[in-house]
């Protein structure tokens, strides 16, 4: 018996903070769920198993349930098993009250705690009450040690003892529940980065992570799991399975003389095939430099589909301002130097900054100018 384990498609998420790359990033979240269903056709896979926070919440528009409803609606062979999240959470004014999905004849929506039978599987969901935050959602799993044919657990959650260990968690999921209830298999969804946990030598326990990746620091995200379970042996067998359309790349770089903008330079043409890069650039350069990084951030702008940047560099601006450019002028010479006693006393970063671009401007003109 074969299936897919995902969750956490968020869809409809703003992606704030993206820039222009927002829309692709949203846009991409729905056209990776085609992605899902080839995996699972292509695979013989039996249904697709999502495991909570299909939309980013509740307050989704109803042409954002439309979009994801359509690609169900491609693939009515494909059972569809769907629990909601902290999300998405059920209750009133949850988006799964909308009628739209009593029209989907291959979707079966967890309610309740009830177990749900597919030919020699029985499922055994755990669906999230968003008021009981501090309450194993697992805990509601009935005992099915006496029971026949494959046990799976379905829920949503923090995996206690793992990378949840250090912080405050919600929604805390016991390792001890696959041995009371008597699972075979435990698929969760709630971090975004896939991940496998042993019990007493087996996988029995994991995320699948997001099916496309949501941020630059996700490293293990973009994947659905394919999982296979014999009837005889009962031991899963996972196998990763890349559903992401986007591939973000990180670039941290510090720059501090000329040359260093050289190899940012070559560094950044060996990334082109990235579909969406983050350059975070800091360091320390003297101020008749910005023009060169400024340069330098506009022609890789056209170079790449999706150039994000993160600027800390400090630019160090001398005290006499005709070190760094020619100014005769009065006014204008005036102006550079009451701008360049701003920059020295600022100390708001995002104040600093402007005050930084603002002379660079008026650099680049008086430079241009007496060219």
């Amino acid at each position: 018996m074969k299936f897919i384990h995902t969750a956490d498609w968020q869809i409809g998420m703003k992606a704030t903070g993206m820039g222009k790359a927002a829309r692709v990033v949203r846009e991409s979240r729905i056209l990776s769920i085609e992605n899902i269903f080839d995996v699972a056709e292509k695979n013989d896979a039996e249904f697709i198993l999502v495991c909570g926070d299909v939309f980013e919440d509740n307050q989704v528009s109803i042409e954002t349930v439309k979009k994801v409803v359509s690609i169900f609606n491609k693939h009515p062979e494909m059972p569809i098993y769907l629990l909601a999240g902290n999300h998405d959470y059920l209750g009133p004014g949850s988006v799964y009250n909308q009628p739209i999905f009593t029209k989907v004849n291959n979707l079966v929506i967890f309610r309740d705690s009830k177990p749900v039978q597919h030919n020699e599987v029985t499922l055994y969901p755990a669906p999230i009450e968003i008021n009981k935050r501090a309450e194993d959602p697992t805990s509601f799993i009935p005992d099915a040690n006496t029971t026949d044919g494959i046990k799976i657990g379905v829920s949503h959650g923090s995996f206690e003892g793992s990378f949840y260990s250090e912080q405050k968690i919600e929604f805390p999921i016991s390792d001890t529940c696959i041995k009371r209830a008597g699972l075979d298999y435990l698929a969760l969804g709630h971090h975004h980065n896939m991940n496998l946990f042993d019990i007493d030598g087996v996988t029995r326990i994991a995320y699948s992570g997001t099916h496309e990746q949501t941020s630059f620091y996700e490293t293990e995200s973009g994947f659905s799991l394919l999982v296979e379970i014999s009837s005889d042996e009962k031991l899963p067998r996972i196998t990763p399975i890349k559903t992401g359309k986007l591939d973000w790349g990180l670039i941290n770089f510090s720059l501090s003389d000329k040359l260093s903008l050289t190899n940012l330079s070559e560094m950044l043409d060996n990334e082109k095939t990235k579909s969406i890069l983050k350059l975070r650039l800091d360091g320390k350069l003297p101020f008749n430099l910005k023009c060169d990084v400024d340069q330098l951030i506009e022609y890789h702008d056209t170079q790449h589909s999706l150039l994000n940047v993160e600027s800390n560099i400090e630019y160090v601006v001398p005290t006499d301002i005709s070190e760094i450019i020619e100014i005769n002028d009065p006014i204008v010479k005036r102006t550079a130097e009451l701008l360049r006693y701003q920059i020295e006393n600022e100390t708001d970063h995002e104040k600093h900054t402007e005050l930084v671009n603002c002379l660079g401007c008026l650099y680049h003109v008086v430079k241009e100018a007496s060219q």
